[in-house]
């Protein structure tokens, strides 16, 4: 399916379930230094907007969209949709300010998700890819700080064969720290993450680390992130990554 093809089923589908039932929607729009693939360790040296929107469309399932555009070249550089499955456990921790809601986490969570990703700069290959992830929350006070543990394994298989294809999969896991204010908050977090990709003529491993740095403005909700990655083992590029952004939350 061309990507302008693409993005017009995505589109249509997602404007038909918005007015057939009774979604709501989280949307995000970003400017970022550089491209993070979606594993956070691979990049694309060119300046990035983003554009993300997750549907939700009741019980434990919701929608997702995701394009990011080159902005230097004016070419579109990745494009995801797919569907989420999120589990949470029945006990939750919460944290409370001034402001009449409490911030609640929930003690467990799992989440599904099962996408089609198609790249304009890796051959103009497609995949489907599903993902898993599981998150534990700990939540100290009276410090009001949130330290989540989470786990991810993922596979994905082009629709392209022959000599133009690329498989592969990975596992990883995360630890991220969250300060809570009433205002603001500040993450970290240092994800380490082995990937397997096989390609016609010959397999790669890499090992890499990506530490995160943000902090978020609550009532803007508007978030500046920085992302160092840094491929450990590799035949590719192996230099450190620095990536800074501008998120801003709908």
């Amino acid at each position: 399916m061309k990507l302008i093809t693409y993005i017009k089923f995505v589109f249509g589908t997602l404007t038909a379930l918005f007015l057939s039932l009774n979604v709501t929607a989280q949307t995000s729009v970003s400017l970022k230094s550089q491209w993070l693939d979606p594993t956070n360790l691979f990049t694309e040296k060119v300046p990035t907007a983003e554009f993300s929107t997750t549907f939700s469309v009741g019980g434990p399932w919701s929608l997702y969209f995701y394009y990011a555009h080159d902005i230097e070249g004016l070419t579109p550089i990745y494009l995801i949709g797919g569907v989420n499955n999120t589990r949470e456990s029945v006990r939750t921790d919460s944290l409370v300010f001034s402001s009449p809601e409490a911030r609640v986490f929930p003690k467990y969570s799992r989440n599904i998700f099962v996408s089609y990703q198609y790249s304009e700069t890796i051959r103009q290959l497609s995949w489907i890819q599903p993902i898993v992830t599981w998150d534990w929350n700990f939540i100290k006070n009276p410090s009001k700080s949130v330290h989540t543990l989470s786990a991810e394994v993922s596979g994905w298989m082009s629709f392209q064969r022959g000599n133009e294809y690329q498989d592969g999969g990975y596992i990883s896991g995360k630890y991220n720290c969250a300060k809570h204010y009433e205002k603001w908050t500040f993450n970290g977090s240092l994800s380490t993450l082995a990937i397997e990709i096989f390609e016609s003529g010959r397999n790669i491993f890499v090992l890499g680390e990506v530490l995160s740095l943000s902090s978020t403005y609550i009532p803007f909700n508007t978030t500046l992130e920085v992302v160092l990655n840094k491929p450990l083992i590799t035949e590719e590029d192996s230099e450190l990554g620095f990536t800074i952004g501008l998120i801003k939350e709908f």
